[in-house]
């Protein structure tokens, strides 16, 4: 079935397109590049595609593609098999080291590779108390273990680290009632801030607890009725608005108040991808012309009847447009938006450079910097008349 990235590119296989970003969308199947191969893809990127499953990978395994492990690394479908039969390859084995397939029997199995315990302790889903008591051997790193979600409060005090409390302020499983049962323990309120869950009523009724706003502001529990009955707290506005799904609350709020607080504010919501269409419509004075590429929510119809109204640079915002793929793994989402950043940064790079060698290495420059008075007078000399 043709996505509706492939539809628009079908329909625009011409306008200001960025293949390099493209390549890698996981909205653009291999089997559309390998038929639409008049466009021209990124052959590197294209490889590190996360929609690619580990069939794909066998399937073309023979040496013609030069498949990078340390992307790999990062693609959480790869089975515990397929990891296994491809150890000794380049992996990350940071990255690998949280890979949902990947288990203890694997690490016991490998100990001479690279894998980050306490990576492994904090953050990979196969680890419980269970699993700990069994393996007493394992270089296991307990305050690591206190963070890990597979872990309850009382499984990680039996663990008898020091400073419980504090590690345990960063696990998904904190409570304020736990917290409140045990008030003078040392509890990490950026964590807990960052963590714990809240609504409205309980937020309410704990205001005066030590929140850190600044994390309190990635809190994925947080609302906009938490946010804007609060607007005098030290939000991280520029967050909240790129991430948190906008109403029009938010939105009536931004032009009476925090707009003129942080005007940079319009330009972090435009690059929301949860923005209704029918929002950036009631609101366009507020966005960014960038926000159309943006939105998970466009389509061909909606690009289609307004052509002729929109700027056409959507084309460039739209390839790295992931609409609605893992929309339930944010985490994994910020790190395609960070690796993004960083390809459209290598890109701006090299235009620099271009321009800049342009500049500094034209003929007039060099005959001023890089030749003496007697160079100079030679080639003023070998050079024709008028």
């Amino acid at each position: 079935m043709t996505s509706i990235l492939e539809q628009i590119v079908l329909q625009y296989p011409n306008q200001q397109w960025n293949f390099d970003l493209l390549s890698r969308n996981p909205n653009i199947s291999q089997v559309f590049m390998d038929e639409h191969n008049e466009l021209p893809w990124n052959t590197e990127y294209r490889y590190e595609n996360p929609n690619i499953d580990e069939h794909y990978i066998l399937e073309h395994n023979d040496g013609t593609i030069a498949w990078n492990y340390e992307i790999l690394s990062t693609f959480k479908h790869l089975s515990i098999h397929f990891i296994e039969s491809h150890i000794h390859e380049n992996w990350d084995f940071f990255m690998l080291s949280a890979h949902p397939n990947v288990d203890i029997i694997l690490l016991l199995r490998y100990p001479e590779k690279s894998w980050n315990y306490e990576y492994f302790c904090k953050e990979n889903p196969n680890i419980s108390y269970k699993l700990y008591k069994q393996h007493p051997d394992f270089p296991w790193k307990k305050q690591f273990l206190c963070e890990n979600q597979q872990f309850t409060w009382e499984e990680a005090q039996l663990l008898e680290v020091e400073k419980c409390a504090y590690y345990f302020s960063n696990n998904p499983n904190i409570t304020l009632s736990i917290i409140k049962k045990h008030p003078d323990l040392l509890w990490n309120w950026q964590g807990i801030s960052r963590k714990v869950y809240l609504d409205e009523e309980l937020f309410k009724d704990n205001i005066d607890c030590p929140w850190n706003y600044y994390w309190l502001s990635e809190n994925p529990y947080l609302t906009w009725s938490i946010v804007l009955e609060n607007d005098d707290k030290g939000w991280e506005l520029e967050y909240i608005y790129l991430h948190l799904p906008l109403n029009v609350n938010a939105l009536e709020h931004l032009k009476k108040h925090f707009f003129i607080m942080n005007p940079n504010i319009t330009h972090h919501m435009s690059l929301n991808r949860n923005t209704p269409l029918y929002l950036i419509e009631k609101y366009n004075s507020l966005f960014h012309d960038e926000c159309f590429g943006h939105t998970k929510h466009i389509d061909l119809s909606y690009i289609m009847k307004h052509y002729e109204t929109l700027d056409h640079n959507i084309f460039n915002d739209l390839s790295y447009n992931y609409f609605h793929w893992k929309d339930d793994e944010p985490e994994f989402l910020l790190m395609q938006y960070y690796k993004t950043q960083k390809i459209k940064a290598i890109q701006k790079m090299y235009i620099l450079f271009e321009d800049l060698i342009k500049t500094t290495w034209h003929p007039s420059r060099f005959m001023a910097w890089c030749l003496d008075y007697e160079e100079q007078a030679e080639f003023a000399e070998d050079d024709p008349e008028p």
